[in-house]
């Protein structure tokens, strides 16, 4: 029980922490740094059971649908429901790709949720996730490993993969890519592990802002200008996300309830309620929320 209890004050620690250095007019490391707390927290929330532990999947979510729903077994709601098409479009590029018998790497994955629906419904050989967040990784390790045998979770960096090179046939990205910095590090190293021919497959959203972290027109251009990979697919789906944003809201809007008062403008933002800043965001045209899926060519991986 005082393991609890200290735990718990820890996490509150961390959360104001985080808080006070999003407020900051600090550099983009220490923005990152209050995003990765926060990010921690959340996890660390979703291990102690309650409404936090029904969310498997936390990214935004779509309502572009799957020809069939996800498995009752892997969704726990509206929120799940639409998280999971997400999962699903980006993936399959809204049902044009065949995944079975690939070898699929997902970076930033999270709860796992959606790589349990991937691994489950459309049988890669094998499904490999990789978590910078602790509390995240082992909630994923403890609800699906044991059903999933060709599923695998391991924690890492973005920018310094712990993968073998030319060992997978798809990269996966959902919402995750907007943190990493430098960005050029990830793009590099998902050339070194991606086979000639594989693809890098990204759903994410970035800021209409110059000078911002995940700025969408300096990210854009470097997807056009590097070397080693090629751009097939670049397109916009905000829309689609405010309209999932809309019809997950009440289910969201219940959770972030459930916890301490102070907390709810983080969980706002962090859940996607119609609340928090990146929704209006996408509303004002502030930000965009995109689909991109690259070609890992035989050209060395170069800077533009």
């Amino acid at each position: 029980m005082l393991a609890l209890v200290l735990e718990y004050l820890f996490y509150v620690w961390v959360l104001l922490f985080a808080k006070l250095l999003v407020r900051l007019k600090g550099t983009n490391p220490i923005r990152q740094l209050s995003q990765r707390l926060l990010y921690d927290y959340f996890g660390w929330l979703g291990l102690r059971g309650g409404k936090f532990a029904t969310f498997s999947t936390l990214n935004y979510g779509t309502t572009v649908a799957p020809p069939e729903e996800p498995p009752k077994h892997l969704q726990w709601g509206e929120a799940d429901k639409r998280a999971l098409a997400m999962y699903w479009y980006t993936a399959t590029s809204h049902g044009t790709r065949n995944l079975e018998d690939l070898r699929i790497l997902e970076v930033g994955s999270g709860r796992g949720g959606g790589a349990a629906y991937i691994t489950q419904v459309f049988k890669p050989r094998l499904f490999v996730g990789v978590e910078l967040s602790q509390p995240a990784l082992k909630y994923g390790i403890q609800k699906y490993k044991s059903t999933t045998p060709n599923l695998f979770f391991m924690q890492g960096r973005a920018e310094d993969l712990p993968v073998p090179s030319q060992s997978f046939d798809m990269l996966l990205n959902i919402e995750s890519s907007h943190l990493y910095n430098p960005i050029t590090d990830f793009l590099k190293e998902a050339h070194r592990v991606l086979i000639p021919g594989g693809s890098l497959v990204i759903s994410d959203f970035r800021l209409c802002v110059k000078g911002q972290l995940a700025n969408l027109e300096e990210f854009q251009g470097l997807l056009r200008g590097c070397k080693g990979f090629k751009l097939l697919e670049n397109t916009d789906i905000t829309e689609n996300v405010i309209d999932s944003k809309n019809k997950r809201n009440k289910e969201v809007n219940d959770l972030i309830s459930s916890a301490p008062k102070w907390a709810h403008s983080s969980l706002h933002t962090f859940y996607g309620s119609t609340q928090g800043r990146l929704y209006q965001a996408f509303t004002n045209k502030w930000a965009q929320y995109r689909h991109w899926v690259l070609e890992r060519t035989e050209e060395e991986f170069a800077l533009p």
